[in-house]
């Protein structure tokens, strides 16, 4: 007998979300059906959109999510029981997956360092909800699966420790949304100045990191003296903590003398305005995020921003990185050879406990997260 642990929404969140807005709920699992199999979660992913897609989950059902999960128990003969897979399986500890139907097998990457081509990855029905898998083999830092790592990346066993793994994995719908929503959005030139705003999350370090390479002056802002040091750490000409500046308008004046050419925004609200006040002409403006406002319980009075857009006759896109995901092995291969030359590098901020989960999610609200934010189950 299994029993498995969810959180279940019990109401709509209005403004910052609570605690009693949540139930941990058990249930004791059924046997398994033949062609099923029966996971358990290792690593919860923790990630702003849950805010955003609360709307789209009814009272009662299971929160949204992606884990990456641990086969325990199987009646497919094409799962194997210590199989590891990375699925949207919500806030639970357990599932079952059944109706499994291989789907494809994605493009391989080159065989250099820990980087090995993919086994398979399928898409999953039943309990799973479409859910998304991929088969991973041997054992590696599993959390770097969720957010950083692709879903098709395989490490070979015991190649690397997992502090190196760390350092050397950054490659999925976080790295390519960084990656296109940059390259493609910005069209950066070398020298040319950008402007990120939630620089030391889990994009926004990316952005920064491939600006650098790219030859741009990078200024980031964040919310904290310590993600301000790591973001100089990883190359960051300027790095501002804006909860300690006077005038985010003089920040960004006195940080960009020669103006801002490129600007990627995850937080919205005043960041954008006052940026886009300082944008060059013809600049250019990839809209991420606008975190400030996921919980703000009316809509915002409107800012005069298309005076800013028309007279600097701005380029402002909204980026989302599933737009570009043919392309997502063009992005892999060169972020591989990247982080395989140290030029890009990666923080994650771990909460250990199932039951830490929530407060996990609520710290994304805060600014507790530096990089990608996940859950050890």
């Amino acid at each position: 007998m299994v029993i498995a642990r969810k959180y279940v929404l019990k109401s709509h969140f209005q403004g910052l979300p609570k605690r009693e807005d949540l139930e941990i709920v058990e249930e004791e699992l059924p046997p398994l059906k033949d062609g099923e199999f029966l996971t358990e979660t290792l690593w919860l992913s923790v990630d702003p959109y849950m805010r955003l897609m609360i709307q789209s989950v009814n009272p009662g059902d299971t929160m949204r999510g992606e884990q990456v999960a641990r086969i325990i128990e199987s009646k497919n003969p094409d799962h194997k029981v210590g199989e590891v897979v990375v699925a949207h399986f919500g806030w639970s500890t357990h599932t079952i997956v059944g109706e499994v139907a291989l789907k494809h097998s994605p493009p391989a990457l080159p065989k250099t360092g820990p980087f090995h081509p993919p086994q398979q990855a399928i898409y999953c029905r039943g309990c799973a909800r479409h859910a998304r898998l991929a088969l991973l083999c041997g054992v590696i830092k599993c959390s770097l699966c969720i957010g950083m790592a692709p879903l098709h990346l395989i490490a070979s066993a015991g190649s690397r420790s997992c502090a190196n793994f760390v350092q050397e994995s950054w490659l999925t719908v976080n790295g390519a949304t960084a990656y296109f929503g940059f390259l493609k959005s910005c069209s950066p030139k070398p020298g040319e100045t950008l402007v990120v705003t939630g620089a030391a999350g889990a994009v926004g370090s990316a952005v920064g990191q491939i600006a650098k390479i790219k030859g741009c002056r990078v200024v980031g802002f964040a919310g904290s003296d310590d993600k301000v040091a790591y973001l100089k750490s990883i190359g960051f000409d300027e790095a501002i903590n804006y909860k300690t500046v006077t005038s985010l308008s003089d920040a960004v004046k006195k940080a960009c003398p020669n103006g801002v050419d490129m600007f990627f925004d995850n937080v919205g609200g005043e960041f954008f305005e006052v940026v886009l006040s300082r944008m060059n002409t013809f600049g250019r403006v990839a809209v991420c995020g606008f975190i400030s406002q996921y919980n703000l319980e009316e809509a915002p009075k409107g800012r005069p921003v298309s005076r800013l857009i028309l007279g600097k006759q701005l380029k402002v896109e909204g980026i989302q990185g599933q737009r570009w995901a043919s392309e997502w092995p063009i992005a892999f291969k060169e972020m591989a050879e990247w982080i395989q030359e140290g030029k890009l590098k990666y923080a994650e901020t771990v909460t250990e406990g199932f039951e830490k989960m929530f407060d996990a999610f609520l710290g994304l609200f805060k600014g507790e997260n530096l990089g990608k934010a996940v859950v050890k189950v």
